[in-house]
């Protein structure tokens, strides 16, 4: 059985959270362990019931480890996500960036037809010595786990952006939220990537797929995520793209384009859909790749 991660607003209800698993998971003969918490009051009363104490981590543990939770590492006394490059695992695609500079590598062997015996190219070889040295950077990448804010948040709305470039295309999901002061935050949710095919595809229609895959992305996310959203927002800096996506899909005689622009249509509100600058995307980075060590000065 895998680990579970759950968590809520209160200890009040994190509690109810905990003994309801318990007693469900208990009833079929399922015994949970190895718990933890960045709440050593949420597991301080079940060393005495659960496993004999054996499997509860200490407050000393909480507030010295890091745990590895579903494939992330979480720094649990600054309730954070970690990464360690030794295990480059990244579901959220939270390292999107570095990790597309990587792909564009390995496609660049790919169309050189480099065999595996074979010795690299001076040119990709020395590109990659110096990706593989920025990776260390990555171990002091730090990325705040909770994206809800505070318990006063009375508006929360989803904003995702998509970009392309001649080389790969990406997009991101945010979440923002407003408090009752009137005060805006806004939390990365997750991001994926992907690199261009290797037959030349226009930029446009590149466009159009990381538009196509930010709704995807979206669809599964969102209802996954519990939350009240009020609003959601998809941002494209293409307006090639926004004008086939609020036309009516069977005006494009394109295959490729109608297909993707009715999948949109269906998915989303053709209301939703807005024009960013592309200095203002954040998802610009994605589609582009960049160096791993820059992604720690990256603010967003």
């Amino acid at each position: 059985m895998d680990d579970l991660l759950g968590g809520a607003d209160t200890l009040e209800t994190a509690i109810q959270l905990r003994d309801g698993l318990i007693e469900v998971l208990g009833s079929a003969g399922l015994e949970l362990r190895k718990w933890t918490s960045n709440k050593i009051n949420l597991i301080s009363d079940l060393s005495t019931d659960v496993n004999d104490g054996k499997n509860i981590a200490t407050h000393e543990a909480i507030n010295n480890s890091i745990i590895k939770i579903l494939g992330l590492y979480w720094s649990s006394d600054s309730d954070t996500l970690k990464f360690k490059i030794s295990c480059l695992f990244d579901p959220l695609g939270l390292i999107g960036p570095a990790i597309v500079r990587a792909k564009l590598i390995l496609q660049r062997l790919w169309l050189l037809k480099v065999q595996w015996d074979e010795p690299l190219p001076n040119s990709i070889q020395d590109e990659w010595k110096e990706y593989r040295t920025s990776l260390m950077s990555l171990n002091e990448l730090v990325v705040p786990r909770k994206i809800k804010g505070d318990c006063n948040i009375i508006n929360i709305q989803i904003h995702g952006f998509a970009d392309a470039s001649i080389e790969a295309y990406g997009c991101c999901l945010f979440l923002r939220n407003t408090n009752s002061d009137g005060v805006h935050t806004s939390k990365l949710i997750c991001a994926k990537s992907k690199v261009a095919p290797l037959k030349v595809v226009s930029l446009p229609r590149l466009e159009l797929c990381a538009a196509i895959l930010l709704v995807r992305l979206a669809s599964r996310v969102i209802p996954k995520i519990q939350l009240d959203v009020s609003k959601k927002y998809f941002w494209s800096d293409s307006n090639i793209v926004l004008a086939w996506i609020t036309s009516q899909s069977t005006k494009w005689r394109r295959t490729f384009v109608t297909h993707r622009v009715g999948e949109i249509q269906e998915k989303t509100s053709v209301a939703d859909w807005n024009h960013v600058d592309t200095k203002d995307n954040p998802a610009d980075i994605i589609s582009r790749g960049c160096c791993p060590s820059k992604i720690t000065n990256t603010p967003l």
